[in-house]
């Protein structure tokens, strides 16, 4: 397992709470300044408690009802990739599992979704769909119209 260690910290400029990954950091791109400033308290547990990863962003969570097979169900049972409570499940039956997660839709989400292919389905919200369909549509393209090179 690899362990990504992270910075976490007020940026100024932004007016915002904003995360770096310590391995994208470039020697010299911190500056020294005369500024005080006074950033709102912070909880890492809250900011990150309802988002898949650490990108949080300032979105709040969504209801995002997920339908699996009955295989991945019970996969997801016993290793969710995401926290959730027994009233969250809508359907556990021998053909599916179906949950309701209250999580921040983002792109570690949607490559967790894509990354189950065919496994499981969203149900809503569509804009989470939207955004797997747009992902899967883009990948696709990749390896139409070649069979042998990738253009890039």
């Amino acid at each position: 397992m690899i362990n990504f260690r992270y910075v976490v910290g007020w940026q100024l400029d932004y007016q915002k709470i904003r995360v770096f990954g310590l391995d994208r950091i470039m020697a010299h791109s911190f500056q020294i300044i005369d500024v005080l400033c006074d950033p709102p308290a912070f909880d890492a547990d809250v900011y990150f408690r309802q988002a898949l990863g650490v990108a949080a962003y300032d979105d709040p969570a969504e209801e995002v009802i997920l339908s699996f097979t009955r295989q991945q169900g019970l996969h997801f049972r016993a290793q969710p990739f995401y926290p959730f409570q027994e009233e969250d499940i809508l359907i556990d039956t021998e053909a599916e599992f179906r949950v309701k997660l209250t999580i921040i839709v983002n792109k570690e989400l949607v490559f967790e979704l894509a990354r189950l292919g065919d496994s499981v389905k969203v149900i809503s919200p569509q804009t989470v769909v939207e955004e797997l369909t747009s992902f899967f549509r883009q990948a696709l393209k990749q390896y139409q119209g070649s069979s042998t090179e990738r253009s890039g």
